[in-house]
């Protein structure tokens, strides 16, 4: 708060560049607070007024306290200087109340040479009382300040730090104090570049390092901020930390050159103070930004280097990390690591064991996370998956890890829509979204609520949701690119729906021209395309891949998650119905519902069960088709989204007219106009021009 601390924010002018303090710890503007220091304990109508005290002191306890010594906000508080002007002691005049202000202004008028600040500082001095120190003196009109009260820490580095500086640089400091009295008297006259301490600037930048890296820092994408921050790498150059701070600044506003600059030259002049041992951390900040911005290979071969230096300096805490990252990389990109596919869970479990025995405690939360997601994935029973959400929510709350608890709600929102619960899970991504406000779990976050919208066909609240995180993401380049994915997605899906034929190969002609980079997200992107092509008519292109699909890769076949081969098949089950082959159908589905249980990965499960009982009823087998219809129809209706229902009812409904008309099974009407009637309701809703045909059918 140079500026702030100086003027008023209604008079403050343009300046010039910052200047670096020839002290560690004075500036001018911490002289300026000595002098109100001085000034209350030595004036009795200051410390012993109670209006004063109140308005005052608790002031300055701050103030010497943080002295942050540059403005980091927009709308900064009041400076030091304004405060002291609302603080009435008398009335000089009718017109015009006297304030400590004036008190101050006039101890400033009195600094003419350099031994008037030599004489400051030894009058501070002489107000701090040293235990050690007995016999001494006292005035009954000065108050005080005990050694180790904030006051008394103050005033004691103000005098250590005055003395350890040269002639020439209490010179400097004088010329700058004294250009700081001239712009206190002349506020509208054009000022010199403030001078800061180096102590302001590491205590300022610490605190945005700290919001940066924990995802609070609101003001990440601010030019403000940018220009503060590039301004003290000029003025600080061999202070590490500032380019750190430009490293993270970097990367959350998606600029790629400038983080890696930012992060070598930090890690160049930390190597000429820090271990050798350091190198492997600058590799570890390395593939997290090589990652970030989806540079695999160059991720790769980072953190396979941090491996193997950590290995080599024995290193264990950072052999922790670096395979913690190492997993994430392997869970990510598999095809990178094809001789090491087999050992994804002895890797967990040996990092779970490591972190733990190292008393590592965000590296184990975050173990067994990952432990949890590797039991939603391979299908385990939802007790186990939810037990184990339960204990590293536990873990997290005790140890107080608040990102990675928004991290534990995003996976149990996960868990939660796998086992068919939409309405908890978007409960637990609001909740995430409390945790997680920036980077990609912020992103993921709004597009599963996207996602929720668009099921239920509330366009209007999808609407104003994109209206909502387009401006929050104004600025973030790969945060906006992943939403704008998502939209797409969205978009394709409707298009298809509505068997929008241009629309559709439009967006899929995008998706192949633009693919998405995140190797997480490519299998989804896949199914999706193959969900297209299929709708459109393309089964040529379609049936082989989801063949492919089905049947598994060798190589991977034990990674491949359930609902991953779920999908494809009740994909490849639609495609053989489309096509007339649907004794196919019926053999695929059959296996794979009697391969999972309904209460895991319910959405898929009920989606084959849904094409199942489509199947018997083209077969003619109209009895069996309406038992299990019958028997499903409440749990359908409660767990799956909106789609999925209207496909069901409009199967169902299809299957009782077929029944009514072809069979002697006897069906009565008004159970099957009952059933019309849902159809119409659901299908209508979700405007599915496919299922709307169907039904028109049954109707005519």
């Amino acid at each position: 708060m140079v500026v702030a601390a100086a003027l008023s924010p209604t008079t403050r002018v343009a300046v010039s560049p910052l200047v670096a303090s020839p002290s560690a710890f004075l500036s001018p503007v911490k002289l300026l607070l000595l002098v109100v220091v001085d000034i209350y304990c030595t004036t009795p109508y200051l410390h012993t007024n109670a209006n004063v005290v109140v308005q005052l002191l608790p002031r300055l306890i701050r103030e010497s306290t943080q002295s942050l010594a540059f403005d980091a906000t927009p709308n900064p508080t009041p400076s030091l200087w304004d405060h002291l002007e609302r603080i009435e002691i008398g009335s000089e005049a009718a017109d015009r109340p006297y304030t400590v202000q004036d008190d101050v202004a006039d101890r400033l008028s009195e600094f003419t040479t350099i031994a008037d600040l030599d004489a400051l500082i030894a009058q501070a001095l002489g107000l701090v009382v040293f235990q050690t120190l007995t016999g001494d003196a006292q005035d009954d009109e000065v108050q005080y300040v005990e050694e180790s009260s904030v006051l008394g820490l103050f005033i004691r580095r103000c005098w250590l730090a005055y003395k350890q500086l040269e002639f020439h640089e209490a010179s400097r400091l004088y010329q700058q104090f004294t250009r700081l009295i001239q712009a206190l008297r002349e506020p509208h006259q054009p000022r010199t570049a403030p001078m800061i301490a180096r102590f302001d600037v590491e205590q300022f930048i610490d605190a945005q390092v700290q919001a940066l890296a924990d995802g609070s820092q609101t003001n990440a994408f601010s030019p403000h901020l940018t220009r503060q921050l590039q301004s003290l790498g000029r003025l600080f150059p061999q202070l590490p930390k500032t380019h750190f701070a430009q490293y993270l600044a970097a990367a959350r506003q998606g600029d790629y050159d400038n983080a890696r600059q930012s992060l070598h030259r930090f890690f160049d002049y930390m190597g000429d103070r820090g271990p050798k041992t350091l190198y492997q951390y600058a590799l570890l900040n390395l593939a997290c930004l090589e990652s970030q911005f989806h540079h695999d290979a160059d991720a790769i071969r980072a953190i396979q280097e941090a491996v193997a230096v950590a290995r080599e300096n024995r290193d264990q805490g950072c052999l922790s990390y670096a395979a913690s990252w190492l997993y994430r990389l392997l869970r990510s990109h598999p095809h990178q690591f094809p001789g090491q596919r087999a050992s994804e869970q002895q890797m967990l479990d040996s990092l779970a064991g490591k972190t733990k025995q190292l008393n590592l405690i965000h590296l184990q939360c975050l173990s067994e996370l990952n432990r949890t997601r590797q039991r939603l994935l391979q299908g385990h029973p939802p007790a186990a998956v939810l037990e184990g959400l339960m204990k590293c929510l536990l873990l997290l709350r005790t140890h107080r890890l608040s990102r990675a608890v928004g991290t534990c709600f995003m996976l149990t929102a996960a868990a939660w829509q796998t086992y068919g619960y939409g309405p908890v899970a978007i409960l637990y991504t609001q909740l995430q979204l409390l945790y997680h406000g920036a980077g990609d779990e912020q992103v993921y976050g709004y597009c599963q609520l996207a996602r929720f919208c668009a099921e239920h066909n509330d366009q209007q609240s999808l609407q104003a949701l994109d209206i909502h995180v387009r401006q929050i993401l104004a600025a973030d380049c790969n945060a906006m690119a992943s939403w704008q994915a998502c939209q797409r997605d969205l978009a394709l899906e409707q298009a298809v729906f509505q068997q929008d034929g241009p629309t559709a190969a439009h967006i899929l002609a995008a998706i192949a021209t633009n693919p998405t980079t995140q190797s997480e997200h490519q299998t989804s992107s896949t199914i999706k395309q193959l969900w297209s092509e299929l709708y459109l008519g393309h089964y040529a292109k379609a049936f082989p891949k989801l063949r492919a699909m089905v049947d598994g890769h060798p190589e991977s076949a034990d990674r491949q998650p359930p609902f991953v081969q779920m999908t494809a098949r009740n994909l490849l089950a639609r495609g053989y119905v489309k096509t007339g082959l649907v004794s196919n159908a019926v053999l695929i589905l059959g296996e794979l519902l009697a391969n999972k249980e309904p209460c895991t990965f319910a959405n898929e499960w009920l989606t084959a069960l849904t094409e199942y009982i489509r199947c018997l009823g083209l077969l003619g087998q109209y009895q069996y088709a309406l038992q299990l219809a019958d028997a499903m129809a409440q749990t359908l209706t409660a767990r799956a989204h909106l789609y999925l229902q209207s496909r069901f009812w409009a199967t169902y409904a299809s299957i009782h007219r077929a029944a009514q008309l072809g069979s002697d099974y006897d069906v009565p009407w008004p159970r099957a106009a009952e059933a019309i009637a849902w159809a119409q309701a659901y299908v209508t809703q979700h405007q599915c021009v496919e299922d709307m045909a169907e039904l028109n059918s049954i109707m005519g």
